[in-house]
């Protein structure tokens, strides 16, 4: 494993696209959190040269970077460049022609092609096309630097390019068109707002052309070329879905990661994580295959059908209740389900649970000694002594999002197979 510290700058011109696995939500941001990476931009902390805000983790395949783990850090300092890339549109509207280069220079970091992008906004303005980013299985125009996952896309794309289109309304002597989608409910939408806030009542507190530009180089500066990762590229070959859910379990499941967050993001859902956990072996299909097996089998017929994740839960919570008596003695139960028992059942535990919603945790880590139990019962074995997990295939993962959308599908009837 390659490793060392980046700045962002330099992850932003790697010549590689970066691709977060396209099942995996952002969904743990906080207001406080977001808040915090604004006040490291204008007051960052620098230790040899750098500010390091954590590390990255990423595989390249197919020509490119997948990131397995960072990617909030990634999503995160591209908003604050679309952010302040906004504040540069907006002087070169007033006049400040010089400032098309600064605007350039961040355009570059997050599109591999920018006109194409300022082309779509000004067929937009002039009615010429209507398309609108409705499908976060097409490559956006002007390939985006980064490439969310799959339902993070289009309030991803929105974010980053809703400047450039405000920019063009103006442009023409048109008002710039509300945006009443969804998506500016999204974590995206949210991060950039608050940057935008913050970096405009700043600027208004700068006396003159020349100040607000040498404000905005400056913190273009901090963000890109002091704040940093500890950038890992694993060069070995690896078996994808086992590294994947082998961080998942490490960075939410970890003792650190039970404990009391004073500032706290979005709880972790149950939904989140089984998605997580269900389509991790697509990770050995390639990019185009797993985009069709999750849309098919995962966020159509499931997802989607049942009102978002933010609604199964519920629907997993019963599942499980159907399906599993926690009462057995001899049932399989995962090490992930031992570990958050045994913990919540301690004072520690105890402490965390009225503070913290971890209903999710418990739901999930059950679901999993579900699914481990069926993948056992399929190849007619029990787990030897001494083996601490058991790797789902295809083939269950399959079958088990099949019991989920027939389940749902019923409306909660009776189903067979209880393990």
């Amino acid at each position: 494993m390659a490793v060392k510290p980046m700045a962002f700058r330099s992850l932003l011109t790697d010549q590689r696209q970066i691709v977060i696995p396209l099942f995996q939500r952002t969904y743990c941001w906080s207001d406080k959190q977001i808040q915090g990476w604004w006040n490291d931009t204008l007051r960052p902390n620098p230790s040899l040269g750098y500010h390091l805000t954590g590390k990255a983790i990423f595989k390249e395949r197919d020509g490119v970077l997948i990131c397995i783990d960072g990617q909030q850090r990634s999503t995160t300092v591209s908003l604050i460049v679309a952010a302040l890339r906004d504040a540069a549109l907006e002087l070169v509207r007033q006049g400040n022609t010089w400032m098309a280069t600064f605007v350039a220079e961040l355009d570059a970091l997050l599109f591999r092609d920018p006109r194409q992008v300022y082309a779509w906004a000004d067929g937009q303005v002039q009615g010429r096309r209507k398309e609108e980013i409705n499908d976060g299985s097409a490559q956006a125009f002007g390939v985006p630097i980064l490439m969310p996952s799959f339902e993070d896309r289009i309030p991803f794309f929105r974010a980053i390019t809703e400047g450039i289109l405000r920019h063009a309304y103006l442009k023409a002597g048109k008002a710039p068109e509300s945006d009443k989608s969804d998506s500016r409910g999204s974590v995206q939408s949210r991060a950039k707002g608050v940057f935008d806030k913050q970096l405009y009542g700043a600027l208004s507190l700068q006396k003159g052309a020349t100040a607000r530009r040498e404000f905005l180089a400056g913190l273009a500066r901090t963000a890109l070329d002091v704040m940093a990762i500890t950038f890992c590229e694993i060069l070995n070959d690896i078996d994808f879905p086992q590294v994947f859910l082998w961080f998942q379990e490490k960075s939410l499941f970890s003792m650190g990661a039970l404990l009391h967050n004073p500032a706290p993001g979005v709880p972790f859902r149950a939904a989140d994580l089984l998605r997580n956990l269900m389509l991790a072996p697509s990770m050995r299909l390639s990019l185009q295959e797993q985009e069709i097996l999750y849309r098919q089998r995962w966020l159509e017929p499931f997802e989607r059908a049942n009102g978002g994740s933010s609604r199964l839960d519920p629907i997993l919570e019963a599942f499980i209740e159907e399906k599993m008596d926690p009462r057995r003695s001899n049932r399989h139960v995962s090490d992930l389900e031992k570990f958050a028992e045994s913990f919540l059942n301690s004072t520690a535990g105890s402490m965390v649970a009225q503070k913290s919603d971890v209903s999710g945790v418990i739901t999930y880590a059950r679901l999993l000694s579900f699914a481990e139990a069926y993948q056992l019962k399929a190849e007619g074995r029990q787990l030897p002594a001494g083996e601490s997990s058991v790797a789902l295939s295809q083939e269950t993962c399959d079958q088990l999002i099949t019991m989920l959308v027939d389940f749902a599908n019923c409306d909660g009837k009776k189903l067979a197979c209880c393990l």
